[in-house]
């Protein structure tokens, strides 16, 4: 090889070495299951199933659970900062608190038709979550009973509904204890101690729910059947980008200053958050997807998939002939629960 070859053969084979590097790997097998057509239809469900999901969550604390102003608060403020621009405290948003306090008194006859409906609209997200995650794994859902499986999707939106009152009190508290805890340290609650041990505090909450609810979404709801211990690392860096999207989503999501705009702003904006959410959902279950994969092959053939692939990065400089091709995503049957073996969809 000459001399002018040799840096076009290493540069050549880095880019083949980073193609078979697992990120890579899961990036090509996310588009290649039409993850970002998925996310756009999660992404649709999820802004209705939102406004479907407040309403219903009101509306049931507000009738079957003694009225308390604390109670009250919290949920808003945690709402708010859990999908930003979704409640307007102040900083512009779809719902404002005003609306939220008259929603359990509008439940006539009327209004529990339009609970049922709204049901309804949560259990089609669930559906389009569950078709998006199993697509990442080469599988179609299950078929199922249509009573039972809407049985267990209630189930699931109840779970879902605590997961996020127990979420909020517990910010609440969090909060208070930091701020105690600055006062007592002789900071003050408005210090700057205060503010970090506060936000540090919603960010650990955020992340442990973040967590709690893809594991659900992985194990419960798409019923991918991998060990936690083993779908742990990545239900992590999952929760760490949806807590991140959470942090920022402010900026994405702002109502402009010509108050003629100021709602369809807000709603485009609700829509592109809840798009990079439902892809990073996706992009996790495709992680996730070739996990398994890669380890049945070393099951199999007793080899070293690990996050760098197949070759090394002191194999890449040699030239791409020195270089594995990227390994194709295969998901075993013991990693997903399945109907019938699909080779199709693989």
């Amino acid at each position: 090889m000459s001399a002018q070859q040799k840096p076009v053969s290493t540069v050549q084979g880095l880019i083949a070495w980073a193609m078979q590097t697992r990120p890579a790997r899961v990036m090509a097998h996310y588009t290649s299951r039409g993850g970002p057509v998925l996310a756009g239809g999660m992404s649709y469900s999820s802004l209705f199933a939102a406004f479907a999901g407040v309403w219903t969550l009101f509306s049931v604390i507000g009738l079957f659970i003694a009225r308390s102003e604390t109670v009250w608060d919290a949920l808003v403020d945690y709402l708010a900062k859990s999908v930003p621009g979704l409640i307007d405290t102040g900083e512009g948003g779809a719902i404002s608190p005003e609306t939220l306090q008259g929603v359990p008194s509008t439940l006539s006859w009327t209004g529990a038709v339009a609970l049922v409906s709204l049901f309804f609209t949560l259990f089609g997200w669930l559906g389009a979550v569950r078709t998006g995650v199993r697509a990442q794994f080469g599988r179609s859902p299950l078929p199922q009973q249509p009573v039972v499986a809407q049985l267990r999707d209630l189930g699931l939106l109840v779970g879902f509904g605590l997961l996020v009152i127990i979420s909020a009190l517990a910010s609440t508290v969090s909060s208070g204890l930091g701020r105690r805890i600055s006062a007592l340290l002789g900071f003050g609650e408005q210090s700057m101690l205060s503010w970090l041990l506060v936000t540090i505090g919603s960010l650990l909450l955020s992340l442990v729910l973040d967590a709690i609810i893809l594991i659900v979404i992985m194990r419960v709801l798409a019923q991918v059947i991998i060990p936690v211990r083993r779908m742990l690392p990545v239900v992590i860096w999952g929760a760490v980008a949806t807590t991140l999207l959470k942090a920022v989503g402010g900026s994405l999501i702002g109502g402009g200053s010509n108050p003629l705009l100021a709602g369809f702003l807000t709603i485009v904006g609700l829509l592109l958050w809840f798009n990079l959410l439902s892809q990073t959902v996706l992009i996790a279950a495709a992680w996730l997807a070739v996990v398994a994969s890669d380890h049945e092959v070393n099951e199999r053939h007793d080899g070293d998939l690990d996050f760098w692939g197949a070759s090394r990065l002191q194999d890449a400089v040699r030239g791409p002939h020195a270089v594995d091709s990227p390994l194709p995503v295969e998901v075993p049957d013991s990693a997903i629960k399945t109907d019938e073996p699909d080779t199709e969809a693989r």
